[in-house]
């Protein structure tokens, strides 16, 4: 059963993505930060198995906190989520090691896809 952490600064896309995955069976939502710092703090105590994590956050942006759980936790998969489909940040995240984007836009049952096939290693873009 995939572990998933999700990282978010907005309450309701943390809340509505949360009631998603924890309604399909086979996922289990371990934690949910509203800020990469918070979700880095999280890592090591829920060892998800995947991280959504928002790419603009405050205190600490989605693209640092992703590097620094590729470094420390490589076997850990991130999609990063945005509303933005813009190739600076998508080139930033690729190199930092995301696994794949996940555009906040799309609907409930891509997004239960998009999270099962990164399990099975494919890598997401939009």
């Amino acid at each position: 059963m995939p572990r998933i952490l999700i990282a978010d600064d907005q309450r309701l896309l943390r809340d509505g993505l949360e009631t998603i995955l924890n309604l399909e069976e086979g996922f289990e939502v371990v934690g949910v930060a509203e800020n990469g710092l918070q979700a880095l703090d999280m890592v090591p105590v829920h060892k998800p198995d995947i991280v959504l994590m928002d790419i603009k956050m405050p205190i600490m942006d989605g693209i640092e906190a992703l590097k620094q759980i590729k470094r420390d936790y490589p076997g850990t998969i991130v999609i990063m989520l945005t509303t933005f489909a813009e190739d600076k940040f998508i080139v930033e995240a690729m190199s930092g090691g995301a696994d794949g984007f996940l555009l906040k836009d799309m609907p409930a049952d891509r997004v239960i896809q998009t999270v099962r096939d990164a399990m099975t290693g494919q890598l997401i873009l939009p």
